[in-house]
């Protein structure tokens, strides 16, 4: 102890008296060290810990495909669920879950909010009870809902008389029965409720009535004995059976189980793993700079080795003084690293997809500092072995003769050292350029309509009921004249309306049958990504025509229904075919 204390205060005298090379070595330092602990908080919170679920390794996604072509359609259909809870004897809780939008009142203002329609056992299955009030277990055939903490605090003033009262969502009155927990975040991070499935609604009734409706996701928890394959080969049983029962919309429908973490996450894994690679890769070439910086160093410090070497210092001693120094140099920057770090995760949060799970509550905690002073040392063990090995096993007696001696000797290593640092710093330079080209391309797509002197505004308006013909109009009646108004403002050419904004809008995927062409199975029914759209939508946005007529006034609820296909949807259903005119 008393020797490393002499090289340490010994590291911090000979480093002060090099300030550039120290304030130099240990920025380079803290820039690859803070990328990596930035990154790695980021792997940390959405890959490598548990779902902050009870026994959260039990907990899977039930997907359904089609055991013909291997497409993946994921969610199942309500009566499915139903007969799957009945007949599995696997699974410990079985919920069935489909994402929603509403339109809230009841709380400080009126507001639209993402939410998730879910069956009676959805916390059960997830392990988790409300922060206050209870769960949907025993609320069957309710009107019921439980709030999020978040949409708790900011429309209700987190006032806890808020359990028990009435709120409105899209018309119908719902009981609040509780509140979650502040770090629940399921299935995502925008979900800010959860109503209980019933039959109340005209529109969820048709949902949970229809079979061949694959709109629900399914989340079981196994059994305390029982495995993934097992309870997969329990279901495979249950879906065979449902296939015999139900040929027309069952057919060809298989059920495959996985974990629900990787199925949360594992899309998301080549990505981060590439981006931990790349702040890897700077860390590396980091570590060579500063290793090359150190050998040049060296140069200058033979004649204090060879005087060292003279008074009796053995090499080993040598080189665990310039160890010392190098490590001192590692944890500096690691330290400023650190703090770095915090910076360069708000700016990775803000750059990042949200819908990834869990990146929201990424941030530095003790794990991800022990990583950081992990890979200081391992910085500082990487760039710092190699020159000190070098300057201590030099010829030291001779650097007192020849304090000018050519580095002929050291010359390969220092030559190996700087080939590598450019090798490294070639390949993020072409990642980094093919990304560049990537961004550029994008920006020279052609979208397919004109995205110049547009301007969006979101209106959300309850789609339910729309069975009473009294709502219907009153719906549409809405959005003209809404139209109509904004037509009429200074400097507005035209006005449109869609249920989804282009490219980044949430689409309504639909399947659809062709006149004269029978189908054997569900897995052959045409499908398509559909938007509802005001009548001039096409001239609003300059979409050329191919072929046909767009929309016009005429073409209301009571005229026959029309619908304009694009071109993809065309070559594929109607090949060597013209669709206009066709049912």
């Amino acid at each position: 102890m008393e020797t490393l204390v002499q090289d340490l205060r010994y590291s911090l005298r000979t480093l002060a008296k090099a300030p550039g090379f120290t304030i130099v070595t240990i920025l380079i330092l803290a820039l690859g060290i803070g990328a990596n602990t930035a990154v790695f908080s980021i792997l940390d919170t959405v890959i490598i810990r548990p779902l902050p679920y009870p026994n959260a390794e039990r907990l899977v996604k039930a997907n359904v495909y089609d055991l013909k072509s291997g497409n993946f359609y994921g969610e199942t259909s309500f009566p499915d669920f139903i007969d799957w809870s009945e007949q599995n004897h696997f699974f410990e809780y079985l919920a069935a879950y489909e994402d929603k939008t509403f339109n809230l009142s009841g709380g400080h203002q009126p507001e639209h909010v993402k939410g998730e329609v879910a069956s009676s056992d959805f916390f059960e299955t997830l392990g988790i009870q409300p922060f206050a009030g209870h769960s949907f277990a025993g609320a069957q055939n309710r009107q019921v809902v439980v709030l999020s903490y978040s949409l708790w605090s900011r429309s209700f003033g987190s006032d806890p008389r808020t359990i028990g009262r009435s709120i409105t969502l899209d018309g119908y009155s719902y009981e609040v029965i509780g509140v979650m927990p502040r770090s629940f975040q399921f299935p995502d991070p925008q979900a800010e409720l959860w109503v209980l499935i019933s039959s109340v609604r005209p529109d969820l009734r048709e949902e949970i009535a229809a079979r061949g409706n694959l709109g629900f996701s399914v989340i079981g928890r196994l059994g305390a004995k029982m495995n993934l394959s097992q309870a997969e080969a329990g279901m495979v049983v249950i879906a065979s059976g449902l296939e015999q029962k139900y040929p027309e919309s069952n057919r060809d429908l298989g059920v495959r189980l996985l974990p629900l973490q990787e199925d949360l996450v594992g899309k998301f894994r080549p990505a981060l793993l590439i981006l931990m690679g790349s702040a890897a890769l700077v860390l590396l070439i980091a570590c060579s700079n500063i290793g090359t910086l150190l050998l040049a160093r060296g140069a200058t410090r033979q004649s204090e080795m060879a005087i060292r070497s003279s008074l009796g210092a053995s090499r080993r001693r040598i080189m665990v003084q310039l160890l010392t120094e190098n490590l001192v140099l590692a944890l500096a920057g690691g330290a400023l690293g650190a703090f770095l770090a915090f910076s360069l995760l708000d700016l990775f949060l803000a750059w990042a997809p949200k819908d990834i799970p869990r990146i929201s509550s990424a941030h530095i905690n003790l794990p991800v500092l022990v990583f950081t002073g992990l890979i200081s040392l391992l910085a500082g063990l990487l760039f710092g072995l190699v020159p000190a090995w070098q300057i201590s096993h030099g010829d030291l007696n001779a650097s007192l003769n020849q304090a000018g001696r050519n580095l002929e000797r050291r010359k390969p290593l220092t030559q190996v050292m700087v080939v590598g640092e450019f090798a490294l710093s070639l390949v993020l330079l072409t990642a980094a350029g093919l990304l560049g080209k990537s961004l550029l391309l994008l920006n020279q797509v052609d979208p397919g309509f004109r995205a110049d002197h547009l301007l969006t505004v979101e209106v959300y308006r309850s789609m339910s009921d729309e069975s009473n013909d009294a709502n219907w109009r009153n719906w549409t009646g809405f959005y003209q004249q809404l139209l109509a108004r904004i037509q009429a403002l200074p400097g507005v050419d035209s006005a449109g309306a869609t249920i989804a904004l282009p490219i980044q809008g949430r689409v309504w995927n639909t399947s659809f049958k062709i006149d004269g062409r029978p189908l054997a199975r569900l897995s052959e029914q045409p499908q398509a990504d559909a938007r509802i759209v005001s009548n001039n939508y096409f001239d609003v946005m300059k979409i050329p025509l191919r072929s046909g007529r767009y929309f016009s006034e005429f073409d209301s609820k009571d005229a026959p229904h029309v619908a304009v296909i694009n071109e993809t949807v065309a070559h594929l259903y109607w090949p060597n075919e013209d669709p206009v005119g066709r049912f």
